[in-house]
């Protein structure tokens, strides 16, 4: 019986058309050729770790027979790469220079380098060992001057070392040495007081090749930018000229989010007179007067607030500072049953399962930032730091992270609020000014030893 044929759809695996089409490509063949002996000059493969190689820089090549090669297996002496060991030097340069070595890491490994040589004229591809060779750059000396005769250029301070390197003791002597090794030009001691010693051909090499090699490097301002950006706060706009527009609010919760987060019951109890019970102490202590307000977009935010902090105290903790996350059905119910609400949460501050350290931080700053629209940018940090469970000094901090500055109560403040000393050691006020300043990546310098 004939064997059925496959449709052109059936056999996706065997690309006929393609497959002719490379055939056709390249009718010619490439011949491999292998060298039975190697040349008497190898092809190098050379590494510049930590500098970069000047392209117009020409290099001296130098050979020479390696220790113990008497012992080679017969037939491997004409291998002139394991046979002589080769050095590159380069003298074209004044103030650095080149030497490249074969590492003796390397060689003693059991490793070889080769390079393939195309004749397009022949199509023929040549394999050839080839060498490895490590180049590396060094200042070459400067070269002391002579005094001009009839001229003294000693000073009272290098007549002191002379006097004490002749009659000293030991103990002195050795603090002389010690002295001239660890100063940065041994030569500042035979100058005038004053005077600066000017550079040598070797320190003028020296700053152009770090200038070359740390062209690319960013800038400090590119740093700070960087750990800005790598901060757990919110995304301020730190072009506006409106303190309303740092941390707008399409950035904080988002559109679509305000416009399903339901305020009626808040609403309709406080034009009933009820009085409105939450678990938050922030929340309780300015409901009454934003509702009465009817500011219908503050009244969101102080909502969004309490689901974030509802949110947050149902946080499990876990190592390291994370934590965990309670069940689905469980964190629906506490952002007032919205699905899209839940998710938008969970996509902004969870990973996984749980919070890690920075995320957590991430969503206390994002409730900072929300304190700040509700109360016109002067915060007093009290009521949510009481709800968040947390310390002054670390309530602070997260204030300063998004830009404000920390204050202590003023005593005009003090007497409005009739609060006594000791309440308003407790209470600090955080208050949001352009131009925004954050906090500095701080420097330790080492102690002097």
């Amino acid at each position: 019986m004939a064997e059925k044929r496959k449709r052109p759809h059936e056999n996706l695996d065997r690309p006929r058309k393609i497959a002719s089409t490379i055939q056709t490509a390249s009718p010619s063949t490439i011949n491999l050729l292998f060298p039975l002996t190697a040349a008497e000059w190898a092809p190098i493969l050379a590494s510049t770790p930590g500098f970069v190689l000047p392209s117009d820089i020409i290099l001296d090549a130098f050979r020479k027979a390696r220790p113990n090669t008497t012992i080679l297996p017969p037939g491997m002496e004409a291998n002139t790469i394991i046979s002589n060991e080769i050095l590159l030097h380069s003298t074209a340069g004044s103030k650095v220079e080149y030497l490249g070595r074969e590492d003796a890491e390397t060689t003693c490994i059991p490793k070889k380098q080769y390079i393939g040589i195309y004749d397009p004229v022949t199509n023929d591809l040549q394999i050839q060992e080839a060498r490895e060779v490590v180049i590396r750059s060094y200042v070459q000396p400067a070269s002391t001057p002579e005094t001009p005769i009839g001229k003294d250029k000693q000073t009272n301070s290098s007549l002191r070392v002379e006097l004490g390197n002749t009659f000293g003791t030991k103990k002195s002597r050795k603090a002389i040495a010690s002295t001239r090794d660890n100063a940065i030009s041994p030569n500042k001691y035979s100058l005038p007081k004053g005077e600066s010693e000017p550079m040598d051909s070797a320190t003028v090499g020296l700053l152009q090749t770090m200038a070359e090699t740390t062209i690319d490097m960013p800038s400090r301002q590119e740093l700070q930018k960087h750990i800005d950006e790598s901060k757990p706060r919110p995304s301020a706009d730190l072009t506006a000229s409106k303190l309303e527009d740092v941390y707008p609010i399409s950035i904080l919760i988002g559109h679509e989010t305000m416009a399903l987060i339901n305020i009626k019951k808040w609403q309709d109890a406080v034009a009933a007179k009820e009085a409105v019970t939450t678990s938050s102490r922030y929340v309780s202590n300015r409901l009454q007067n934003i509702v009465v307000s009817h500011d219908t977009k503050k009244i969101k935010v102080l909502k969004y607030l309490l689901l974030l902090m509802e949110f947050y105290r149902s946080l499990k903790p876990g190592k390291g500072g994370a934590k965990k996350l309670p069940g689905r059905e469980v964190l629906k119910k506490l952002l007032d049953g919205s699905e899209y609400i839940t998710e938008r949460v969970r996509r902004k501050f969870v990973v996984a399962s749980f919070l890690d350290k920075w995320h957590v931080d991430y969503l206390i700053t994002h409730m900072a930032a929300l304190c700040l629209i509700i109360d016109n940018f002067e915060v007093d940090i009290y009521d949510l730091k009481e709800d968040l469970n947390l310390k002054l000094t670390e309530m602070s901090k997260y204030f300063a992270e998004i830009g404000c500055k920390v204050v202590a109560i003023s005593d005009a403040e003090k007497s409005r609020r009739h609060m006594t000393k000791a309440e308003a050691l407790a209470h600090r006020m955080a208050r949001l000014k352009l131009p925004l300043e954050f906090p500095k990546q701080r420097v330790y310098r080492s102690s002097k030893r």
